[in-house]
């Protein structure tokens, strides 16, 4: 059997067909704003970036509300044997804006819109390359969960884990994740439990350490948050960024809790680590600022 009559011609074929509608949507948006659009000179499409952001905006307005509509009156069974199919492998339903991405990628100057960097349209693509080449399934459906969660759809990633963790209630790194997300939506008491009960079946795991010291962190418990640190600072010690990372973590719970001149020797010893370096500059400088401001409020106390 060749490569392309693997493919099951229904959902994979309406995938690229979708794929293939929002880049002509996008041409259409740029003759659309070339040819029609002269509002304060505007013909002149002089301004590369501000090009860009119209057609991307426009893109997303008009497949949401043309495309999208058209293709669920006129291919209703492509449709729904394409939303079968996600169900079944992915084990829900997701939205277009998820199966495809946000094309609104580009801000002003040029830049890169930080969402871009985790776009969800390339995490299904990956998603179906590696179920239509017979890959793990369950890993699959995780790296999907966890590249929804970077781009913050934390509703459909936690409901993917909890299919992994109905399969398997000692999947760890699922585990994992869901303590992550759970940190990034304020539930620090969950996020806590979850990664207890994995550290104690993996004591020097890095990753559920990490989300143990943000529940802490989250919830207020800076002297439960500054051994965890340490502990977790001598697993990462051969990534020197990482420790940097988690050295300035501590720094924040030593000042919360008091220690300001352990707080301000560590911040000399990170600052010295960091010679030559632009990254952590601005935070070290709010942090001695707040380490003096405690002080001084300290001791006028």
């Amino acid at each position: 059997m060749g490569a392309n009559e693997a493919l099951d011609p229904i959902p994979v074929g309406f995938y690229l067909r979708l794929c293939m509608l929002m880049t002509l949507v996008h041409e259409v948006a740029h003759h659309y704003d070339f040819s029609a659009r002269i509002a304060r000179g505007r013909w002149l499409a002089d301004v590369r970036d501000k090009v860009e952001i119209y057609a991307e905006r426009v893109q997303h307005g008009w497949f949401t509300k043309y495309v999208v509509p058209c293709l669920t009156r006129d291919y209703p069974d492509h449709w729904q044997a394409f939303n079968r199919w996600v169900r079944e492998k992915v084990g829900l339903e997701l939205p277009v804006e998820v199966l495809l991405g946000d094309p609104r990628t580009t801000a002003k100057g040029n830049r890169i819109v930080l969402r871009a960097f985790f776009d969800t349209g390339q995490a299904f693509q990956e998603f179906l390359t590696t179920v239509q080449q017979g890959g793990d399934l369950g890993k699959a459906c995780l790296s999907l969960a966890r590249d929804l969660h970077y781009a913050e759809h934390y509703e459909p990633a936690l409901r993917i884990i909890d299919l992994l963790l109905r399969a398997d209630r000692d999947n760890l790194d699922a585990l994992v994740l869901q303590a992550d997300i759970f940190n990034h939506l304020g539930r620090y008491e969950e996020a806590l439990t979850i990664s207890q009960r994995v550290l104690q079946r993996e004591p020097r795991w890095g990753a559920a350490l990490e989300t143990q010291v943000d529940a802490w962190m989250g919830l207020g418990e800076y002297h439960q948050a500054i051994p965890a640190i340490d502990r977790l600072v001598g697993i990462i010690g051969n990534e020197p960024r990482e420790v940097v990372r988690w050295q300035i973590e501590k720094v924040e719970a030593l000042i919360e809790v008091g220690q300001y001149t352990q707080a301000e020797t560590l911040l000399a010893s990170i600052e010295e680590q960091l010679a030559g370096y632009r990254l952590w500059r601005r935070r070290i400088e709010r942090l001695k600022k707040k380490c003096r401001r405690h002080r001084r409020r300290t001791q006028d106390v």
